[in-house]
Parts: C-alpha cells; sequence; structure tokens
C-alpha cells in the first residue's frame, strides 16, 4: 500500500503541471561521510534528499507537495512531507486586508528564526531530535494525518496566525510583526484537552541594524511551560564586517539559568569560499566543553562541497555541523549539499 501511495503522489505531482498554470520545482540533497580516528568508525548518510513542486492553479490558489527522505528513512522510505492548499481569500474576496487559508497534511512553525549562529544551537534545539538536547518549547505543530488549517490576517506590518488540527484537539495563536529594524512573535500553544490555560507561552524579539559595513543582530526570545511551570529563554549578538562574521548565543532555563552557549567564528575571503570555526559549550554539564566543529566550504556552482573536523568532548556529545545539518561527536567529515 505504502508503494501504491507514493506512486500515486508522485504521478500526482507529474499532473500539476497540466492542470496549472505555472508550477516551479526546487529540492535539496546533501549527502555526508564522517571517520572517527580514535574509535576507527565511519558513517554515511543522506541528511536531505527533498523534492518539492509548487503549482499556481490560478490567481487565488496554490498547491503545494513536499516529498522527503532524511537519515534514518533513506532510501527506502520516501513520505509526504508536505500537502497544502494555499487560498488568498483576501483578493479572492476583494477585500482590504490580506488573508490566506490554508489547509492539509503540513507543519507550520509560529516563529521568525530569530538566532544569530550558524546550527541554532541557542534557539531551538529539543527533544524531538535526541533526549540528550533540551526542551525548547518553540511553537509548532503538524503535520497531522487527520488535516489541519491555517488562518494568518495581515493588517499593515502586522499578521495574525491562528492554526488547528480538524480534530479540534490542539491549537496555536501567533502574531508578528516588523517595525523598522525591530521584528518580533508572540505565540501561545495549547491542547484543547489540558484547557487554554495550560499552554505555552513565548515571545521573540530581533533587532537587525546595518551602519556602513557593520551589520548588527541582537536577538532574544523567552518562552514559558504554563502547565510544567518551566521556562526557557536565550539571547545572542552577531557581527558582520566586511568577509568576517562573529557570533555567540547562550540558552537557559529553570533548571540551568546557564546552560547552552555557542561561539562562530568565520572568514569569507573570496566569493564561494568559507572558513569557519564553533565552540559548543554546556555549562550545566559536568564537562562543560562539547566540542569543537571546524568548516572549509566551497562553492561549485550550485552545489557546496564541505570539509571539517570534529575535536569532541569527553560527553560525545554529536554536534550540528554545517548549518545544523549533520551530526558528528568527533573526528573529520566531508559532504557535498545542493539546492535547486
Amino acid at each position: 500500500m505504502k508503494k501504491l501511495a507514493v506512486l500515486f503522489i508522485v504521478l500526482l505531482a507529474a499532473a500539476l503541471p497540466v492542470l496549472a498554470s505555472d508550477v516551479t520545482v526546487s529540492g535539496e540533497l546533501y549527502t555526508f561521510a564522517t571517520y572517527d580516528f580514535e574509535a576507527e568508525t565511519s558513517s554515511a548518510t543522506f541528511p536531505k534528499a527533498e523534492l518539492n513542486v509548487e503549482a499556481k492553479i490560478d490567481e487565488f490558489n496554490t498547491v503545494k507537495l513536499e516529498l522527503d527522505s532524511e537519515g534514518a528513512d533513506w532510501p527506502g522510505n520516501v513520505a509526504v512531507d508536505d500537502f497544502r492548499l494555499i487560498t488568498d481569500l483576501g483578493g479572492a474576496l476583494n477585500l482590504p486586508v490580506k488573508i490566506t487559508w490554508t489547509i492539509g497534511y503540513f507543519d507550520t512553525y509560529f516563529t521568525d528564526w530569530s538566532y544569530v549562529s550558524m546550527s541554532g544551537w541557542e534557539f531551538y534545539y529539543g527533544d524531538e531530535i535526541t533526549s540528550a538536547y533540551w526542551d525548547n518549547d518553540l511553537a509548532n505543530d503538524g503535520p497531522d494525518t487527520d488535516g489541519a488549517w491555517q488562518l494568518d490576517v495581515g493588517v499593515g506590518p502586522v499578521t495574525l496566525h491562528w492554526w488547528n488540527d480538524f480534530l479540534f484537539q490542539r491549537m496555536m495563536l501567533g502574531v508578528d510583526g516588523a517595525f523598522g529594524p525591530l521584528s518580533g512573535w508572540l505565540t501561545y500553544q495549547a491542547t484543547f484537552v489540558d484547557g487554554l490555560g495550560a499552554g505555552i507561552l513565548g515571545v521573540e524579539l530581533k533587532y537587525a541594524g546595518q551602519f556602513g559595513e557593520l551589520k548588527l543582530a541582537v536577538p532574544a526570545f523567552f518562552r514559558y511551560n504554563l502547565c510544567a511551570e518551566a521556562f526557557t529563554y536565550g539571547m545572542g549578538v552577531g557581527v558582520d564586517f566586511s568577509m568576517f562574521h562573529v557570533a555567540a548565543g547562550l540558552e537557559g532555563d529553570n533548571s540551568d539559568i546557564l546552560d547552552n552557549v555557542v561561539i562562530d567564528v568565520s572568514v569569507a575571503p573570496m566569493e564561494g569560499l568559507k572558513a569557519a570555526v564553533s565552540g559548543y559549550l554546556n555549562l550545566a554539564s559536568a564537562n562543560a566543553f562539547q566540542g569543537v566543529a571546524i568548516e572549509l566550504h566551497k562553492s561549485l556552482g550550485a552545489t557546496t562541497a564541505v570539509l571539517g573536523y570534529v575535536i569532541g568532548g569527553e560527553d560525545n556529545f554529536a554536534l550540528p555541523v554545517y548549518n545544523d545539518n549533520f551530526y558528528v561527536a568527533n573526528g573529520l567529515y566531508m559532504g557535498f549539499a545542493v539546492a535547486y
């Protein structure tokens, strides 16, 4: 049945160009391998193998389909990761405000991804990746096999968001806006079983300014789980000047006020070439040093070749490398990544 379902989706994707007036295809393919000289072990995987088809049916309706197979799923399980219909209600009804209606099988995030590190270590790591990471309480949900819908209403620089699964078991509310160099999100996520007073509140702010060649980014967030009576927070500072980039981020919570720390330094001496060093700390661990990742990126047209080395800490913690797309605890790694 799974093969028939995949075949049906592929045939549908092939038929979309006939049904739609405008079709675009995009995706990503990453392949990585690593070798640990100390443990004398090696591994290889495809962190991303993704195909996206977007069909603009008419002036007000767009269908999006995403097929992918990531990590352990490769190559046997090609899954439908996203299949949604997006309708421009504001345009179709000739309303003075922007209203977008989304239905289908999809995941969604209520966030501006306001962090400065290459990996997002100080912002969004959580137990959905591995139990070793911290609970991030980031506002996100889906995809849901029962389906879901999302309503987005934009008024000037502010947009209101409502997400709900079709069975009315879970919901998210959010509002985001940007005013000059300031941008931010307010979010609330809850289940109807626990009640609206037992959800997760979140606030996210970011300042991004430019002064000549100097670019400055200062993000911060705070999230509070009303049911668990627990919180997490984070902040960072990123500076870009000419070919140099320096960033530092910190995360803490009610258990450990000072917890996860990341520091990035990179230089791009010429177009298509970048060298980067990222250091990771866990101040809540007896062994604060978690490791250092040293990377070299070289563009080969649309493809990026990556060569790196991780100097691991005593906790043998797998660090996120190449912008959080592969994880290495110790040793040499290399890979190729293409986005099209």
